[in-house]
Parts: structure tokens; sequence; C-alpha cells
């Protein structure tokens, strides 16, 4: 019974998943809350995109996230995020409930995200009740641009992460380090089929 769990679990590995590799952010400075995202809350950011200095911005979907935090705890309702650039509009409803404390979350525009170029970006509360919304980090660092919490001026800017969406295969997997990886997961597998069936020896042994 255990051998085919453990082999079941060792393929696991091998499924297909999404990953973001990071290619530009602004430095946490200062950082403040911007306000809980009650019905009606409107938080409006207009920046400047600079093209990546690395390779990763050229792979993959380009996708901007933005660090949410929860209060540290459980949140009801839904926020509207808006993504635009010159000729191209993105919107997305988020469940506040599903956001976790601290860590950003990325949205990828179905028409790509332009380097080189201006953007707005902007966080709607739609239905959300005070003491239980969540909200959004502000950093001092302005790199990206200035936000306007309901109309007024912050001198802030949202804390932003632009990264990749990577798609990776089981043969991107095979591939990695030139084969390395899986050399030393076939090996992994060995040594640990040859300590279960040792298991299983030694207990039909003592039966």
């Amino acid at each position: 019974m255990f051998i085919p769990v453990f082999l079941v679990a060792a393929l696991l590995i091998f499924l297909p998943f999404s990953t973001n590799q990071e290619f530009l952010r602004n430095r946490a400075r200062a950082n403040t809350p911007a306000g809980e995202f009650n019905a009606g809350a409107r938080l409006v950011q207009s920046g400047y995109l600079p093209r990546g200095t690395t390779s990763t911005a050229g792979q993959g979907n380009l996708c901007v996230g933005i660090q949410f935090a929860t209060y540290a705890r459980r949140n009801s309702g839904q926020l509207g995020v808006h993504w635009s650039q010159p000729g191209r509009t993105n919107r997305w409803r988020v469940e506040s409930s599903e956001l976790e404390d601290n860590q950003f979350k990325y949205f990828c525009p179905q028409d790509g995200i332009e380097l080189d170029s201006g953007f707005e970006i902007a966080v709607i509360g739609i239905d959300g009740k005070s003491g239980h919304s969540p909200t959004a980090w502000l950093t001092a660092d302005t790199s990206l641009g200035t936000v306007r919490v309901n109309g007024q001026p912050r001198g802030k800017s949202l804390v932003l992460s632009f990264a990749a969406r990577k798609h990776v295969t089981a043969a991107r997997i095979l591939r990695t380090n030139h084969g390395a990886f899986a050399l030393g997961l076939l090996l992994s597998v060995i040594i640990g089929l040859v300590a279960l069936l040792s298991m299983k020896q030694h207990a039909a042994e003592s039966a």
C-alpha cells in the first residue's frame, strides 16, 4: 500500500503549474495602509512602467501584483480591480475572503502589459463593510507613480510587483539544470523504494 502511494506522490511533482517571476517592484519604505476598501472606496494610481532591465520581462505573460493586507482577519465583500494602458483596459472582481495578509495578488491582463508606457490601476470597494474589508499597502517609493484615495492625493504609491507568469511543464522540469534535477529525483525515489521494501521485509520476518 505504501509503495504505490509513495510513487504517486513522487510523480505529482511533474504536474504542470504556473509561477510568477518578478522583474520589477517598488521598495517598501515607510509603508502605511491605504484604509479599508469599504463600499464606494476608490484608490487610483497613475504611473509609468519602465522597460525591464532583465530578460525575464520578455518571457511569459506579464502580470501586476498588489500587496493587500487583511488586518489579520477573514474579510467579506468584493473588490474591483481595474488596469488600463493606452488602448487597453482590463477589469477583475476579487473576493475579499480569498486575499492573504501582506501577500501580493497578481492580475494578468488578457491583452498584455506594455513596458515603457504609462498605466493606471484602481482598486474599488464594491460592497465591503467597516471592520470586514481589506486594505492595500502604500509605500513612500513613488517610482511607479502616486495614488489618490477617494480623490485625495496621498503622496505615496501602491506596493506593486510586476512579474512574468510562466507555465511550467513536465518537460521543462526534466530539463532543469540540464537534467540534474531529474537525476536527483530518480535517485531519491530509488532510495525511498529500497527503504520501503526493507521495512516491508523486516515486518514480514517479524510477523
